[in-house]
């Protein structure tokens, strides 16, 4: 099964800087979700800097969870990753071209991709719309987004309210394409009832 979705822009533990039109709304979802392996991750800012990323602070510090092969999208992303401490974990960057969020897209990283398989692929994104999917402003970092989508079983895609009717200048995804879709509270009925009719769960979350 394949599905799809992605990203925009941020400095708080993933190098980016939160802003109030980007709630963070990754911690209630992904707390079932920390241990999931192998896994790859989009380089969204809010997405990240609100994930509760587990560190370890003692010799047996999370021995009850499950080792993890995590592949990052960007550097700080993966900096965030390896500070975390988890000997347990390993790391592994795409390369490719770095773009101005820091998203490590293009050729190289497209190739790269094409030769993993993962259990879920969590992806932020920058626009919404019911004809064009997930959008994204950049061409090169859509042909990197695509190959994230096929590279995983399941996709999970963190988008707040502002997203919605944002259109990029290329599609990377069908909504029907997204697994599970993490919103807020301030997403409009409308834009609800659209979303709950493509995607198979629609998560809304109060802003923390």
């Amino acid at each position: 099964r394949r599905r799809g979705n992605r990203g925009n822009e941020s400095h708080g533990p993933c190098g980016c800087k939160p802003t109030n039109s980007s709630p963070s709304i990754a911690t209630p979802r992904f707390a079932r979700l920390q241990h999931v392996s192998p896994s790859v991750l989009d380089g969204e800012p809010v997405p990240f800097a609100s994930f509760p990323w587990p560190r370890e602070s003692g010799a047996h510090a999370h021995t009850s969870t499950p080792p993890a092969c995590q592949a990052p999208k960007t550097v700080p992303v993966a900096d965030v990753l390896y500070q975390a401490g988890r000997r347990d974990h390993t790391i592994i960057l795409t390369g490719g071209v770095r773009t101005p969020s820091d998203a490590l897209v293009g050729p190289f990283a497209v190739a790269a991709l094409r030769t993993v398989h993962v259990d879920v692929v969590f992806m932020g994104v920058h626009g919404i719309d019911p004809k064009t999917g997930f959008t994204t402003p950049n061409l090169l970092e859509a042909e990197t987004d695509r190959a994230l989508v096929e590279a995983g079983r399941h996709l999970v895609v963190l988008a707040d309210h502002t997203k919605w009717g944002t259109i990029g200048i290329s599609s990377f995804a069908r909504l029907d394409q997204a697994d599970v879709l993490i919103s807020d509270v301030g997403l409009s009925p409308e834009a609800q009832a659209e979303l709950r009719a493509h995607v198979r769960e629609l998560v809304l979350v109060a802003p923390a």
